[in-house]
């Protein structure tokens, strides 16, 4: 592990530059590079699974997965190069002088690195070794454009990660501007959407699988955009589009089906599922506002979303038959009044245990939002204490 002497504290867990340290130093990497006319690649890197691991064997498991790849990235830091953690399982790289050959060839070894070094894990007093991946997305100066700035390099990056996590995990991508992707969210344009729904339909139809829509929107989106400008509806739209990309790049893609509206396709998910972790990043982007400057006045904007749920192959066999079905879940969450997920009204949630109607499901939302725990977290208290009841 490195033992510089970082001017701000490092990353406690890792010893790596902390977030602001590394940002700090990648707009003074790229000023030097665009002033003396050097390269410059950075490489967005982010464990594949971490919830999983988290949720079978321990926070004590995830955090040694983190520990791990922060000391992979040690290890195989070049000269005139800069590792941090920028997020919870996310990690930056920036290297100066380096090509995106160059680059590319130094994420294949960080990923390899990780892969083939198990974590030696005890789970229920029985020794475990986990393999894990990490995916890695890769950003060149000046070969991606050389007026960029810092934010618009680590989104492209960024990018480039997120379709290696749609390509099933443990990849090394590089950044291609001919990649069919809405330049200001960076999730998925209209037209890639429809594809990738075409390929996994046919998929869902091979392995008689389900598969879920949620069809998405802003509230008040035209109000915000008169009132407040549209500089700050684009920052709505980058928010709401990295809030999505970020809860469903592992299970599932987005893509910006229309001006304010995305929509989120979960292979293998039924309208349950969908539906809870549909309620859950509403509640995520109602949970973190946006700083907003109008003049001199400062204030923090919340933003509200509305959601519709439908279900493949049960409320439409096809990409317009489902989609209206989640448009028309998505008009009566507007008309109950916003801010929250509605399915069609003819569907019902379905578990192994339960039917549960649309007024239970809204009533539980509610609950949710009154206790401060998931809808998830609910449920799986009730079955509890049902088992409690029936054992003892």
């Amino acid at each position: 592990m490195s033992k510089r002497s970082f001017p701000m504290p490092p990353d406690e867990l890792t010893g790596l530059p902390s977030r602001g340290e590394i940002l700090t130093r990648l707009e003074s990497t790229l000023s030097l590079a665009s002033q003396q006319h050097h390269p410059l690649a950075i490489l967005y890197i982010d464990t594949d699974r971490l919830l999983s691991v988290n949720s079978t064997y321990g926070h004590l498991a995830g955090d040694a997965f983190i520990h791990h790849v922060a000391g992979v990235l040690s290890e195989h830091l070049p000269p005139h190069a800069d590792a941090g953690r920028i997020a919870g399982d996310e990690f930056l790289l920036v290297a100066s002088g380096l090509s995106a050959e160059e680059a590319l060839t130094l994420a294949e070894a960080i990923r390899r690195g990780v892969e083939s070094q198990p974590l030696h894990l005890t789970h229920q007093e029985k020794p475990v070794d986990l393999r894990v991946s990490v995916t890695i997305g890769v950003a060149s100066y000046p070969a991606d454009g050389p007026s960029l700035t810092a934010e618009e390099l680590i989104r492209r990056a960024y990018d480039a990660l997120l379709r290696g996590k749609e390509s099933g995990g443990n990849a090394v991508v590089l950044y291609s501007a001919q990649e069919e992707r809405d330049v200001l969210t960076g999730v998925l344009k209209r037209e890639a959407l429809l594809a990738r729904f075409a390929r996994a339909r046919e998929e869902a139809d091979r392995t008689h699988a389900p598969m879920a829509i949620i069809n998405l929107d802003i509230d008040e989106f035209d109000s915000i955009n008169r009132q407040y400008g549209r500089y700050t509806g684009d920052e709505v739209l980058r928010r709401v589009g990295r809030v999505l990309a970020n809860n469903f790049r592992e299970m599932g893609f987005t893509g910006r089906y229309a001006g304010d509206e995305f929509v989120v396709v979960l292979p293998d998910s039924r309208a349950e599922t969908a539906f809870v972790l549909a309620e859950e990043v509403r509640r995520a982007i109602e949970d973190t506002p946006i700083d907003v400057q109008v003049g001199e006045q400062k204030f923090r904007l919340t933003i509200h979303i509305s959601g519709g749920v439908a279900e493949y192959p049960s409320d439409g066999n096809d990409w317009e038959s489902l989609f209206r079905r989640s448009d028309e879940a998505l008009f009566r969450a507007k008309r109950l009044g916003r801010n929250r997920i509605c399915l069609p009204v003819s569907s019902q949630m379905v578990t192994k245990t339960s039917h549960y109607t649309q007024t239970q499901l809204e009533k539980l939302a509610d609950l949710a939002k009154k206790t401060g725990k998931t809808e998830a977290h609910l449920l799986r208290e009730a079955l509890d204490d049902l088992l409690r009841k029936y054992e003892s």
